[in-house]
């Protein structure tokens, strides 16, 4: 999968019921995310926080990294 061919989601329009069931937030405080459905098959995520982009990257030893 062409992770570049992905529309981004802006957070207005991400909503709580657009996750799958097993990933919805079960409080206000936090939300759960299943990496493996985050990820969807790929190995580096694209994130938007207050206008900087981050990198989300599985590595070779399926360790999780982010970095600006």
């Amino acid at each position: 999968m062409d992770t570049n061919a992905m529309m981004p989601i802006k957070r207005s329009n991400l909503m709580r019921d657009d996750f799958p069931a097993e990933c919805r937030a079960r409080s206000k405080a936090s939300i759960t995310l299943d990496a493996e459905v985050l990820f969807a098959g790929t190995r580096e995520l694209k994130l938007i926080y207050r206008d900087e982009e981050y990198r989300l990257r599985i590595t070779r030893n399926s360790k999780l990294i982010l970095t600006k």
